[in-house]
């Protein structure tokens, strides 16, 4: 799962009948797919400072940051999310260049990328443009400073998306995972040309009936340019087995529908999809390079094709 936000996670499902998450491994015991080893990891977004900047000096980080990242299938980013852009006050701003550059006491675990950060002019977020562009910006200067790969929230904001990252100087090969994408093919295709160093994420969205842009973006996206999330807890992929998971949170492990989804779409078998997402997760956060092969990979892969069906 190429992005998800385990503290949402465990908040959403915290008392919610005898739910107790807490980890990744809960996340996989409980999401009802059963993929046990098959799963590779994910990348948790941690994108809201009052996670990462607590205490009096603003340098403390949650237990739910460290306790996560303990499991070595989590690969952390650390960013703030444009919703919360008007939290970044006083020292947020150095505590964030700290932690993703490794100089943190507070945080040993490395993070592989900056986000999820960007501009969200929906009517959904209060915070005043201003203020996210000039937050973003920020956010943009310190991971070409210490060469992070970028997680991107961009929403309804594509006009001003491309002019902060051009006047940041961001060039157009840097790693960028365009995050939770929902325009259609024209809007899709100008950013990949724009960004060549860039891939575009599709989340459980592409498994909703009415989500026609979406659908029509993955059938005309190479491969090679798509990122599998789940963005859990949001986006709940329409087919999960209501008998074996009643709780309306996506986990981690049900980017398998979203795999699953792009692989009908597009009509290639399963194993090419998730294949080529192992390979595509590895040249933006440079992590999780295993790609399988071989009479073991290939039983999980019918295996997890015979849930589906």
């Amino acid at each position: 799962d190429s992005h998800c936000h385990l503290d949402f996670i465990y908040r959403r499902l915290r008392g919610v009948g005898d739910c107790s998450v807490q980890s990744l491994q809960d996340c996989l015991e409980l999401d009802g797919e059963e993929l046990g080893s098959s799963f590779g990891g994910c990348v948790a977004n941690f994108c809201n400072p009052s996670d990462w900047a607590q205490g009096r000096s603003g340098r403390l980080v949650s237990s739910v940051i460290k306790d996560s990242v303990k499991d070595r299938r989590v690969f952390m980013t650390i960013g703030c999310h444009p919703h919360y852009a008007d939290r970044m006050l006083g020292v947020r701003m150095d505590q964030l260049a700290m932690l993703v550059s490794g100089r943190s006491k507070y945080l040993e675990a490395k993070v592989v990328a900056l986000g999820e950060c960007g501009l969200d002019y929906s009517k959904k977020n209060t915070v005043d443009k201003v203020t996210q562009k000039q937050v973003f910006t920020e956010q943009l200067k310190i991971a070409l400073e210490y060469n992070l790969p970028l997680v991107l929230h961009i929403r309804d904001a594509e006009a001003d998306g491309y002019a902060v990252l051009q006047s940041a100087g961001v060039p157009p090969d840097w790693p960028i995972h365009r995050h939770c994408f929902t325009g259609d093919w024209v809007t899709a295709s100008a950013w990949l040309e724009q960004y060549p160093g860039s891939k575009i994420g599709v989340t459980g969205l592409v498994t909703y009936q009415e989500a026609g842009r979406v659908r029509e973006m993955v059938r005309n996206i190479p491969l090679d340019r798509l990122l599998l999330e789940t963005d859990a807890p949001y986006f709940l992929p329409a087919r999960t087995d209501k008998t074996r998971y009643p709780w309306n949170s996506a986990l981690p492990g049900h980017v398998l529908h979203v795999a699953a989804q792009v692989a009908a779409i597009k009509g290639v078998e399963l194993r090419v999809v998730l294949e080529q997402n192992l390979r595509n997760v590895n040249e933006i956060y440079r992590v999780g390079s295993d790609c399988g092969g071989g009479k073991e990979s290939s039983e999980k892969i019918e295996i997890i094709r015979a849930k589906l069906n």
